[in-house]
């Protein structure tokens, strides 16, 4: 049986270090933070690597393992632990690194169709001074030893904040606002809970709490309104102060992106409907068929191969209820299939996986079908916070789902 489950601090006798972010620029490495001079028009190598967390125990076991005269650590490496206990062979794997890279409109983002965690980003040359690249990076890990068998993810986020050379007027930015001009530790503060309100809403949105996001834009617009009475006070003592206020986004990108993605899912999900109904004189043939399993197993994989990249991701936030292992196919299986072995019971494995998978299909098409619908109020609320967001005619708005780069998938 396998399941999903998140990173925990400790694995063994001593704690892990959380998963972080290794972001590498042109070949050079950078941590969280990090702030880096551009030209403009430049165009960046990025790379998102994790450290901590599970890399760190498959790296280094003999720190997290619980050492015994019946444990022996048979290879180690950045991405695979293998080990026995008691003779029991055990091994974790990393089964896939994602990257979702964003920014706003002044960096074009192209993701690496053949790596998941490489991007490439040009620096825009319209009029700016700064702007930010963030990283959410996650890693899929396998365990299997013996009968038991898991997956575990480990998610980790980064932000590199780019100033362009020779210029100096951008003083604030944040996932969602910029500001040049005069810098005004007031003018900060307002800021600060500006982009908390922004977060607020969007984590209400992603979890469905459509009441506390109501509140939530409520609170978000007596916050602007508040950031904009300072401004005027500002104005009105001092008539040279200028501050350049830049909203990047809306808190509904996310969620609505992540619509877009239960969108996708159902309609794979009723094209594996069909295709497992097709093969039920497979399932229900006895004995087994070797070589029909073989291939109803592969055109599995080739179906599994089109899912989003982040679909695990989003799974794991709307429907946790779900467990991977009715999805995707064990690796055992996925090896013989693609590397066209033979095993001796690798014909009622795969038997028993296209069987649960009968099983479980309709009621995950349900579930999913039932989270696309909750989902679709997050329209309504898009098309408020954009018609508010909009209207704000003393601050300018970029709207990043108009230029089709801010989220790389």
């Amino acid at each position: 049986m396998w399941f999903l489950a998140s990173f925990q601090l400790v694995f063994g006798q001593t704690e892990v270090r959380k998963p972080a972010v290794e972001i590498f620029i042109n070949g050079k490495m950078y941590q969280n933070g990090s702030e880096i001079t551009v030209q403009k028009g430049q165009m960046l190598e990025i790379k998102a690597l994790q450290k901590g967390g599970r890399r760190d125990f498959v790296n280094y076991p003999d720190n997290y393992l619980k050492i015994t005269p019946d444990v022996q650590v048979l290879s180690r490496g950045t991405n695979r632990l293998v080990y026995t206990d008691k003779g029991v062979s055990s091994e974790w794997k990393l089964i896939s690194e994602n990257a979702l890279f964003s920014s706003d409109n002044h960096l074009a983002i192209k993701k690496n169709s053949s790596a998941s965690n490489e991007a490439a980003v040009q620096v825009g040359v319209d009029d700016f001074s700064r702007t930010y690249l963030k990283v959410n990076l996650n890693t899929i890990w396998q365990f299997a030893a013996g009968d038991e068998q898991k997956l575990e993810r480990n998610s980790s986020e980064a932000f590199i904040y780019l100033n362009v050379a020779g210029s100096t007027s951008t003083w604030y930015v944040s996932e969602n606002i910029h500001v040049q001009g005069a810098k005004d530790d007031g003018v900060a503060q307002r800021l600060n809970i500006i982009q908390n309100n922004f977060d607020t809403i969007k984590y209400h949105l992603i979890h469905l709490n459509y009441s506390l996001a109501q509140k939530d834009i409520r609170d978000l617009q007596l916050s602007i309104n508040s950031l904009n009475s300072y401004l005027q006070q500002a104005k009105a003592s001092n008539p040279a102060f200028n501050t350049e206020i830049h909203f990047v986004g809306l808190p509904s990108d996310r969620p609505i992106s992540d619509l877009e993605i239960f969108e996708k899912l159902q309609s794979e999900w009723a094209r594996l409907s069909t295709f497992i109904s097709q093969q039920a004189p497979v399932i229900n043939g006895t004995p087994a068929n070797p070589d029909k399993m073989k291939v109803a197993i592969r055109k599995y994989l080739d179906w599994q191969y089109t899912l989003p990249d982040n679909w695990l991701i989003v799974m794991g936030i709307y429907l946790p209820q779900i467990n991977t292992d009715n999805i995707m196919v064990p690796a055992v299986l996925q090896s013989l299939v693609e590397e066209n072995q033979n095993n001796p019971s690798s014909s009622d494995q795969m038997k028993a996986f296209l069987s649960q998978r009968n099983e479980n299909i309709e009621t995950e098409t349900q579930q999913i079908s039932q989270i696309k619908n909750k989902l679709q109020a997050v329209k309504l609320f898009d098309g408020m916070l954009r018609s508010y967001i909009s209207s704000i005619n003393w601050a300018q708005w970029e709207n990043n789902r108009e230029f089709g780069f801010a989220y790389a998938k």
